[in-house]
């Protein structure tokens, strides 16, 4: 078990330990996932989005996460945003554009489900962050695993930041930037690595 304040005073310190390497690697990481939206906006084809996710989304996803652990060490750098490119990227890239895929599906059939099936499915960046060669099957049952018991945890950890994204909001944006992105996702490598931990010593 864990408790978000806790976690997200540990991201927060994580953070604030490594304020502008983190801060330049979140805004990198925003501008391409901006640039991949435009892309899906203009062309608006079922290929092109899959193609975006192939080449863009699901690749960031982990190397967000790789930085994000890494940073924890003090050794993050704007580098890791190209980890699923450096190992295994067909593995990385099947695995990611399923995560993907799942979570749109189960989105279509109901939003609880997708929303349910997002917090299930959480972990796999950062377990693909950690171990670019483990199967597509084994990522998923392993994030499964993890997440057994603390979806509600995630997603009461996740509304936590609303105040901050509604500050955010109405700075149009600039805090975003400079504090509430890069803190968000700072904290969110936390719950994965506490996890992690507690199943090892199990």
């Amino acid at each position: 078990m864990w408790n978000k304040d806790e976690l997200k005073i540990r991201g927060k310190e994580v953070f604030l330990r490594n304020y502008w390497p983190t801060v330049v690697v979140m805004i990198v990481a925003a501008a391409v996932t901006a640039l991949g939206a435009g892309i899906e906006k203009k062309w608006d084809v079922a290929g092109v989005t899959v193609g975006v996710m192939i080449l863009l989304t699901g690749p960031l996803a982990v190397g967000t996460a790789r930085f994000a652990l890494n940073n924890r060490e003090g050794r993050g750098n704007i580098e890791d945003l190209a980890i699923a490119y450096k190992q295994n990227f067909g593995n990385v890239i099947v695995t990611m554009l399923l995560y993907h895929l799942f979570i749109a599906l189960w989105a279509m059939l109901l939003v609880v489900p997708g929303i349910v099936k997002a917090y299930e499915y959480r972990m796999v960046p950062y377990i693909l962050a950690e171990n670019p060669d483990i199967d597509w099957h084994d990522a998923f049952a392993l994030s499964k695993e993890m997440m057994n018991g603390q979806k509600m945890d995630a997603f009461m950890l996740d509304l936590s930041f609303i105040g901050w994204w509604l500050l955010t909001a109405m700075t149009g944006g600039v805090l975003g930037v400079f504090w509430t992105n890069p803190y968000y996702q700072q904290t969110c490598a936390e719950p994965y690595v506490t996890l992690r931990d507690q199943r090892f010593r199990a």
